[in-house]
């Protein structure tokens, strides 16, 4: 299993299009993808077409355990949502950091893209604690 986070602290750079695009492509050819729609504003989910709700995606964070839904892309996601927002200030930063690896290890996809929020903050380092690879789109 590949983990990719796709940041950038700026938005607007293009992340959650490579996200979804990304995903769509690689399961065209055949491969397992989880995209985790990791960002307040819940673009990616807006995307596939679903509603936001990431509910569940914090309730992973807290239990370990995600709850994924199919898109007509084929491929798998976890929604996000404004909740997310709220994440920094209600979880203890300091030991959630490595909630988010923990929730992925083991899944059986082979690859998961983690579509980041705009920030620095601790959505995106929990991000970076779970990716063995970092994609940064950048304007040419």
């Amino acid at each position: 299993m590949t983990t990719i986070a796709i940041i950038n602290e700026k938005g607007g750079a293009g992340k959650t299009t490579t996200a979804v695009n990304l995903a769509a492509a690689w399961a065209d050819m055949g491969k397992s993808v989880l995209l985790v729609d990791f960002d307040p504003q819940a673009s990616a989910t807006h995307h596939v077409g679903l509603a936001p709700d990431a509910s569940e995606l914090l309730a992973a964070l807290l239990t370990g355990k995600l709850a994924t839904e199919d898109t007509a892309h084929g491929f798998e996601i976890v929604k996000g949502g404004r909740q997310l927002a709220k994440a920094e200030a209600t979880i203890d930063s300091s030991l959630a950091v490595l909630r988010l690896k923990r929730a992925l290890e083991g899944l059986p996809h082979d690859i998961i893209l983690i579509d980041c929020p705009p920030t620095l903050g601790f959505l995106t380092e929990s991000a970076l604690a779970a990716t063995d690879k970092v994609l940064v789109p950048l304007e040419p």
